[in-house]
């Protein structure tokens, strides 16, 4: 029980959080601009020639929504509640939390709470900017996203899930909100998992997850190995060739363990003055 009062507490702490407001309003702002790049090219076009509602989403083929996933998606995911440890410790906070929880507790309820927190700022304003493309743009159009008639179908070879695509294209999106939502928890408990290996620097812990995206992506892009960077996973349409999702999700399983494993081993092994 005292596990779901911590959870409660610390949820309360984020949605009061002025730096997750922040990031929400620029998450949400980005996506709000992107639709009305889009609505200001669309303005008086026929309705045949509009594309439909899912091609037209941020996610799927956006210069804006590149911007997103390329730079954003895991600083503004770390930003949002993934550095409040580091804080209570900082501060000294942590001393009047465990004299009323046990630490395990404490430790896992944060840590649900900035997994949640990283999702949450990425797949909500995703999904409002695919909801306002349903007022401007038909559900099927006879035009494509590239310009081409609904005949002509757009090349779905290096989609990894091209059937969804074919069958259910909302759902297909869907589940790239989901997945790029999973990236961004990821990040943030990438943060939070750095939090205890260092007291440093709140930049260094925020930046980590951004660090390691970029770096991961350069390498692979340099080693003509465009197909293991993440970003082209977490877009809708890609022209990236040999795009594999079980390399994606080994990458995010991996992820998770090691992050996980951090801060079990960092609590296992480091006693403060209160135990």
């Amino acid at each position: 029980m005292e596990l779901f009062k911590i959870i409660k507490l610390e949820f309360n702490f984020f949605v009061n959080r002025k730096e997750f407001l922040y990031v929400f309003t620029v998450s949400l702002l980005l996506m709000i601009v992107a639709f009305f790049v889009d609505l200001y090219n669309l303005f008086q076009e026929d309705i045949m020639n509009i594309p439909p509602a899912n091609q037209l989403w941020v996610g799927f083929d956006s210069r804006i929504g590149d911007l997103f996933y390329m730079f954003l998606l895991p600083l503004l995911a770390s930003l949002a509640y993934a550095d409040t440890y580091y804080l209570n410790n900082r501060l000294g906070v942590y001393k009047y939390i465990l004299t009323r929880c046990h630490k395990k507790n404490y430790v896992l309820a944060k840590g649900i709470v900035v997994a949640f927190s990283g999702f949450i700022v990425i797949f909500v304003p995703l999904l409002i900017n695919q909801l306002l493309y349903f007022i401007i743009a038909p559900l099927n159009s006879s035009k494509n996203i590239l310009g081409w008639p609904a005949y002509m179908f757009i090349e779905t070879k290096n989609m990894i899930f091209a059937n969804l695509f074919l069958n259910s294209p909302y759902l297909y999106n869907i589940l790239y909100m989901v997945l790029a939502g999973i990236v961004g928890s990821l990040a943030a408990l990438t943060s939070y998992a750095i939090s205890f290996i260092t007291n440093k620097s709140r930049l260094i812990i925020v930046a980590t997850p951004l660090v390691i995206y970029l770096v991961s992506s350069f390498v692979s892009a340099l080693l003509g190995r465009a197909n293991y960077c993440l970003v082209y996973y977490l877009q809708g349409f890609t022209t990236i060739s040999g795009l594999n999702a079980t390399y994606f999700f080994v990458v995010l399983i991996m992820s998770f363990i090691l992050s996980i494993s951090i801060i079990i081993f960092k609590n296992m092994i480091a006693k403060d003055e209160l135990y």
